[in-house]
């Protein structure tokens, strides 16, 4: 097989090589930001992923890891920060990212908690699903992003919005399906707290001052449902956590 660098200078060969690289990479970042390629249109987005690419060159070893700092170039950046909507399209498709590379954990949590005693419930402490990710996006960019395929290239995106609940949720469905949310700002700082290593009596306490957040905590049912809590576990006096379904003492 005749190789197509034969006589030709170092130069050329590095430049072949080069562009090479270039066109893997772009491949990698075109996969991973689907929707971002659509909206801008194959020409501006190669010109986004070059300006990326010269202020962030590949530094690890996995490719997945390329687009991370992706979101955070764009929104720093004076001239592709102000395409509307462009940052949160990509805070978007990296969470969704995170969220397929997120471990499993199965739902007991509905099953627990419909068993749990109420004089249990202030000791309860809620394992959340880890593949949860949030983005703040009152533009419902995620229509947008499941319609990703039927978009023409370069369109620009047009969306409605929804301002009491402007928090994104992305999660993992059993089947590897990406699911989506919406959070109000009280759901969103109840979630921050019951990720926390407390009971739900120490929750409450610290969203005293939230009364949208206090609110909220009528949702915990509906999130165990939905398997966004993953399991309830309960904090004895000994410190312990205690597994409500199998009522052993966890470490």
């Amino acid at each position: 097989m005749k190789n197509n660098c034969v006589g030709a200078s170092a130069l050329d060969r590095v430049s072949v090589y080069a562009d090479a690289y270039f066109l893997r990479l772009k491949e990698i970042l075109e996969n991973d930001f689907e929707l971002a390629r659509v909206c801008l249109g194959q020409e501006r987005f190669v010109s986004l992923v070059a300006d990326y690419l010269a202020a962030n060159p590949p530094f690890h070893p996995d490719a997945a890891w390329l687009g991370s700092r992706f979101p955070r170039f764009v929104e720093v950046h004076a001239a592709w920060r102000r395409i509307e909507h462009l940052p949160e399209i990509l805070d978007l498709e990296w969470a969704i990212n995170e969220t397929l590379y997120s471990p499993w954990i199965d739902e007991k949590a509905a099953m627990q908690l419909s068993s749990l005693a109420a004089d249990d419930l202030s000791l309860a402490q809620f394992v959340t699903d880890p593949s949860v990710r949030l983005v703040f996006s009152p533009a419902l960019i995620e229509d947008a992003w499941l319609d990703r395929s039927n978009r023409s290239e370069g369109e620009p995106l047009e969306t409605g919005r929804d301002c009491a609940r402007p928090w994104l949720v992305v999660r993992r469905g059993a089947q590897g399906e990406v699911k989506f949310a919406r959070f109000s700002d009280g759901e969103r700082l109840l979630w921050r707290e019951i990720h926390r290593p407390q009971t739900l009596t120490q929750t409450c306490e610290n969203l005293s001052n939230w009364d949208e957040a206090v609110a909220a905590l009528a949702e915990l049912g509906g999130w165990a449902q939905r398997g966004l809590i993953k399991e309830i576990r309960l904090n004895s006096s000994s410190g312990n956590d205690e597994d409500l379904e199998k009522g052993e003492t966890q470490s």
